[in-house]
């Protein structure tokens, strides 16, 4: 869990200092980077919930240490009950209303199948999806914004 925090960071890093991330990008300031995800906080796997917290923690840590390259990450987790619509509207949220740069690390295959189309086209980076299964590893042509 620790690499994968620490790699998140350095692809924020990458993604908020690279020539296609300008202050016209979502969710992207001269001060902040807002990332938006859903975590099952209640319901059946309400156990794994704790990523939410746990990653909003880390980015607490980072902000206290500066930020990424200055900028500190307004991380933002809703919950979605471990229920594939309820994850496609609060992603809409996060997306079109919230104006999250990416989704990081939600939980679930059939979740983050739900909204990995709606992401792709949208062009938002769905960062580290919480994922147990092979679906989301392959698929990089057709879905480049997803890392799984």
């Amino acid at each position: 869990m620790r690499r994968a925090l620490i790699a998140s960071a350095c692809v924020l890093v990458l993604a908020a200092t690279a020539g296609a991330a300008t202050t016209a990008d979502p969710g992207i300031t001269p001060t902040t980077i807002v990332l938006g995800g859903t975590v099952p906080l209640s319901g059946e796997a309400a156990a794994f919930g704790s990523v939410g917290p746990g990653a909003g923690a880390y980015f607490a840590y980072v902000n206290a240490k500066g930020g990424v390259n200055g900028r500190k990450i307004d991380y933002r987790f809703l919950d979605d009950g471990y229920d594939p619509a309820q994850t496609v509207q609060l992603t809409r949220q996060l997306v079109e209303q919230d104006r999250v740069f990416a989704v990081f690390n939600a939980i679930g295959t059939g979740n983050n199948l739900a909204i990995r189309d709606y992401l792709n086209a949208q062009k938002v980076p769905q960062l580290f999806a919480g994922d147990g299964s092979q679906a989301l590893g392959g698929g990089s042509a057709r879905y480049p914004w997803t890392v799984g």
